[in-house]
């Protein structure tokens, strides 16, 4: 059975789950992982950021990477958005780097996002190793696993899928 919101032909999507300790919280909890790679680096691409004056460290990093000539792949976290973390812009940089060892692309080719609570710093020691299992579950099945994995207080995933000339276009988004 092929889903409704399949992904492209073009893109795969791998998630796992794992546990960690919050520095911040030291109470054990659990956050989500996933990965968007891409068959083939593109230099179409394109990303809207927020406007806010204390943006988290993937906007500062993702802004950055607009200016590169190709994007292969997004690394979301949820549970931790790393915003106004010590560290965080050297954490996501540290996390897309590893990603791109899996995919073998470059660092400046992942796209980091996190979402979840304000102020904690990344468990980069615990992501770390799991992202061969985020790598390892890559599929082209269905987009649903990181619209999932985006989800922290929203009620449910949201995706919506338009139809278009020559193919279409699957989206995800979080919050209300």
């Amino acid at each position: 059975i092929v889903s409704r919101y399949q992904c492209s032909a073009w893109a795969r999507v791998g998630t796992t789950r794992f546990e960690f300790t919050p520095k911040e919280a030291p109470k054990p909890s659990k956050m989500t992982l996933t990965l968007i790679a891409l068959d083939r680096p593109t230099p179409d691409f394109a990303a809207v950021f927020t406007k806010n004056a204390f943006p988290g460290a993937p906007v500062i990093v993702g802004r950055k990477r607009l200016a590169e000539p190709k994007l292969g792949a997004i690394l979301i976290n949820n549970k931790i958005s790393n915003v106004c973390a010590p560290g965080g812009v050297e954490a996501s940089e540290t996390l897309c780097a590893a990603a791109a060892a899996q995919l073998g692309l470059a660092p400046s080719e992942v796209l980091p996002c996190s979402t979840g609570v304000i102020g904690w710093g990344l468990p980069v020691e615990a992501m770390i190793p799991v992202l061969p299992r985020a790598a390892a579950a890559l599929t082209a099945s269905s987009i649903l696993p990181a619209a999932e994995g985006i989800v922290t207080t929203d009620l449910y995933p949201k995706i919506r899928r338009a139809d278009l000339a020559g193919g279409g276009i699957v989206g995800i988004a979080k919050g209300a």
